[in-house]
Order: structure tokens, then sequence, then C-alpha cells
């Protein structure tokens, strides 16, 4: 799982540099990914799951 959550951090901060102003809008609006990675992929197990753009009350952004 850390791989994982390596790769979604840099997918935010990678996304938040290239789009400077506009990244929220972006984000925020960004389509909703249903995906499935097979063992080995990305760990040992493999994975299904949804991404989708969501932010806590405090204002971090997450998937």
């Amino acid at each position: 799982m850390d791989s994982w959550s390596e790769w979604q951090q840099a997918i935010l901060s990678v996304s938040r540099e290239q789009l400077g102003e506009e990244w929220a809008d972006c984000y925020l609006t960004s389509p909703v990914w249903h995906f499935a990675l097979s063992p080995g992929a990305c760990g040992k197990q493999g994975m299904v799951g949804t991404l989708m753009p969501s932010i806590d009350q405090v204002g971090r952004h997450f998937f």
C-alpha cells in the first residue's frame, strides 16, 4: 500500500505545480475513476476501487 499512497501524493503535488491557480477547480471537477490492479502492479495483492476527488472539513484534498 505504500507505493499506492506515494503515487497518489505525487499526483496531487505534480498536478498542483502544473496547474497553478486553476488546480482546485480542475481537481474538484475531475471525473470519478474506477480501477482494477493485478497482483504485483502496485504491491503484492491486487486492488479494485474508485478514485474520487474529495476535500475534508479543514480543506485538505485527497482521493
